[in-house]
C-alpha cells in the first residue's frame, strides 16, 4: 500500500487477478474506485510489489483450491 498510496479498504477489496501489464511493459494494479488517480482505473506499482502480489496469488490459489480464482479477492478471508 505504501507503493501506491491507495486505502487499506480499497487494497482489501482487489480482485485476485488485479494485475495487468500496460502497453510500455510496467506493472498495474486495476482498482475500481472512484478516487484512482491514473487513466484507466490502473495504479502503476513498482516490480518488487508486483512480485509480493504473484506471491500472495499463489498462497490464495494454494488456500483455496476448490475455488474459481475469478471470484476470490486477493487478501480473502474465510467468513
Amino acid at each position: 500500500m505504501m507503493d501506491t498510496g491507495r486505502r487499506p479498504e480499497e487494497t482489501c477489496e482487489l480482485p485476485w487477478d488485479c494485475l495487468e501489464r500496460t502497453r510500455t511493459a510496467s506493472t498495474c494494479w486495476s482498482t475500481t474506485t472512484s478516487s484512482a488517480s491514473v487513466a484507466g482505473g490502473n495504479c502503476p506499482i513498482t516490480d518488487t510489489t508486483a512480485a509480493l502480489i504473484i506471491d500472495q496469488q499463489r498462497q490464495v490459489g494454494d488456500r483455496f483450491p476448490d475455488e474459481p480464482l475469478a471470484g476470490l479477492k486477493l487478501l480473502p478471508r474465510r467468513k
